[in-house]
């Protein structure tokens, strides 16, 4: 039982290295100059790819929380996002990645505070582009009505990336 245990966490350690890896590796690959319609096929491609490999990793956070049944019903929003935060700081965590975030009026901010890969970032939107999706993609898992606003990038030497979660 134990030995299983470890067995699935070195699995899970893995596919976090394999993402930072990819995420890392394919960024050089990517210009400003792509036209927008490959780009958006770029992203959709990896959107699906990282809900293939990361789902079941997010499913079992939510069963260890207890919470999949209010994701089933569609109760206790609150509670399910609460979960999703601590899945996501977790898994962005590993990545090397901070973030805070702030409860303003009907919106919760997410700030990315600290980013590995800073200075290809700020020269390439492709990073932007990657962390959006994947937040896009992994909020529509919890069943929560509501969007997920991208408010700024890392373009900017000024700005941290920051996404806004609005929930109906």
């Amino acid at each position: 039982m134990e030995a299983e245990k470890r067995r699935e966490e070195l699995i899970r350690e893995r596919s976090k290295a394999q993402l930072y890896g990819f995420v890392v590796s394919a960024v050089p690959v990517f210009a400003s100059s792509i036209p927008p319609q490959l780009r958006n096929a770029i992203i959709k491609n990896f959107a699906d790819r990282f809900e293939k490999n990361l789902k079941p990793n997010f499913q079992r956070m939510m069963e260890k929380l207890g919470v999949v049944e209010d994701i089933r019903s569609g109760r206790a929003p609150e509670r399910v996002f609460n979960a999703y935060i601590k899945w996501l700081s977790g898994f962005l965590g590993n990545l090397g990645i901070e973030t805070t975030l702030r409860k303003e009026k009907s919106r919760h901010v997410l700030e990315f505070k600290t980013f590995p890969w800073i200075n290809e970032a700020r020269q390439n939107p492709i990073f932007s582009l990657i962390f959006r999706a994947m937040l896009m993609r992994s909020f529509t898992w919890t069943g929560i009505k509501g969007s997920v606003i991208q408010t700024s990038t890392l373009r900017s030497r000024d700005e941290n990336l920051t996404f806004e979660f609005h929930m109906v």
